[in-house]
């Protein structure tokens, strides 16, 4: 039975991104890496070709060359959405897209081993810690008993131990108490840190009947931005290694259950490394899909990774199988984001930030057929803000047209487990400019992020 010709529909899109243990090599995603994205997700990918230089008595050209893959491109465009974590967990949840901010970022804080260097009463704002194993924050939330507290600042004594000060007791409607000597301290907030390593991801895209991998690849710019409507929203692209694609096919010949080779009639939609699922039987390994090892398109001989459940029939319909998942919590809510500069919290219209993250994919090397190796470059980090002129705005008017620095943090959401923070401990301002808004004026503010020590130009934090 041949099979339908059915228009893609595009509604029916599905989206997940899963951290490389290995550079390059596919990796299947789980429910936690599934995305609900906000249209479809865009990934191509061409071989170029070169034309022939021999001349003839003819104008044609005689021959094309076919050259190695350029890097493939990626694009998606999702909303924020948090774990909601309940303030009786040990730690905050993942959060959407947790590997592509990992891979964005270059490396996700860990810590362990933190105990009270001293018993601590129930007011204390000032919280010795020692025995850390790991990297903590500048600033976010631990965990000591039951009790969650927000620390506004850590002071390094050795990379062990230290002070968290600016405390807030009892936060997130927790209770305040008491903290005996040695009791242990956790880390709450989930932390995204810069580094100049950054791990690849694999993308997987579905639309409708069309799935994509792309392996190798990697976020080079994101775009987190906001308004008072709508969602808190993230763009982000990139590039990758390798692309291939796959589409549905009909088995050929029965096989009963335990095969773990069948015969494809439309071998030429069917890829190596894609999971596979039989609609018909309603057989997809128990929610894991089939793996794909080889397929021979001479014969449309597909062989799997493990045996097949169930009997396939003649004509059962194959399609690409990407794990199922319930998306979590609900999308950030746009107006309720906060802005702070220097401390202090501004009402704005809209603000975003952007981070670029450039590669460079190496794809000139001979024998090469696509590019397999990367190389970062200079980060780039900026943010735009609009707001309306008020009477009180014009010293930051000036204080912008002189390119004054200042500490930025943007918090997208609002209450615990429910908050997406960014922070940039140095933004410098460019020019400023005015125009109309209708019947009012708004100020367009445009600022650099800045390193201070190195790697620290912005952070970003799930709490």
């Amino acid at each position: 039975m041949a099979l339908s010709n059915a228009i893609a529909s595009s509604k029916s899109v599905g989206f997940a991104a899963a951290l490389e243990t290995v550079e390059g090599e596919l990796a299947y995603p789980v429910a936690a890496d599934r995305i609900a994205v906000n249209s479809s997700v865009t990934i191509s990918q061409v071989r170029g070709t070169t034309d022939s230089e021999e001349k003839t008595e003819s104008l044609d050209i005689l021959y094309q060359f076919m050259d190695a893959k350029s890097p493939a491109s990626w694009a998606a465009e999702f909303y924020t959405r948090t774990a909601g974590t309940a303030n009786t967990e040990s730690t905050v949840g993942i959060p959407q897209g947790d590997a592509l901010l990992h891979a964005l970022f270059g490396r996700v804080l860990s810590a362990s081993g933190m105990t009270l260097t001293s018993a601590i009463d129930d007011v204390q704002t000032t919280i010795q810690y020692q025995n850390l194993e790991g990297e903590i924050p500048n600033e976010g939330y631990i965990k000591v008993e039951d009790e969650l507290i927000y620390y506004g600042q850590v002071t390094r004594t050795s990379d062990s131990a230290g002070t968290f000060s600016q405390c807030t007791r009892g936060a997130g409607e927790t209770v305040a108490a008491s903290h005996v000597i040695d009791t242990a301290v956790g880390m709450w907030s989930r932390t995204y840190a810069l580094s100049t390593e950054t791990p690849s991801v694999s993308i997987w895209s579905k639309t409708n009947f069309l799935h994509q991998y792309l392996m190798g690849a990697t976020p080079n710019t994101a775009t987190f931005e906001v308004a008072n409507s709508g969602g808190a929203k993230v763009s982000m692209g990139g590039e990758g290694s390798l692309m291939d694609l796959m589409g549905p096919h009909t088995v050929k010949t029965a096989v009963i259950a335990g095969a773990t080779t069948y015969t494809a009639n439309e071998a030429g939609q069917v890829a190596a490394g894609f999971l596979v699922q039989n609609k018909t039987k309603a057989d997809d390994n128990n929610g894991a899909g089939y793996t794909i090892i080889d397929v021979d398109e001479t014969t449309g001989a597909v062989t799997l990774s493990s045996g097949v459940i169930k009997d396939w029939a003649v004509d059962d319909l194959i399609e690409p199988f990407l794990v199922d998942f319930t998306p979590i919590n609900v999308p950030l809510e746009g107006r309720h984001t906060s802005l702070r500069i220097g401390g202090v919290p501004m009402k704005v219209k809209n603000t975003s930030v952007t981070i670029n993250v450039p590669k460079d994919y190496i794809g000139d090397i001979i024998e090469q057929d696509y590019p397999d190796e990367r190389v970062n470059g200079t980060r780039s980090i900026t943010m735009n803000i609009t707001l309306y002129l008020r009477r009180s705005m014009v010293a930051l008017f000036r204080q912008a047209t002189e390119g004054k620095e200042e500490e930025f943090e943007i918090t997208f959401g609002q209450g615990i487990g429910n908050q997406f923070v960014l922070t940039c401990p140095r933004g410098k301002y460019s020019a400023p400019t005015l125009s109309e808004d209708g019947n009012t004026v708004v100020m367009q503010l445009s600022v650099t992020m800045l390193g201070t020590k190195g790697e620290d130009s912005i952070t970003a934090r799930c709490e």
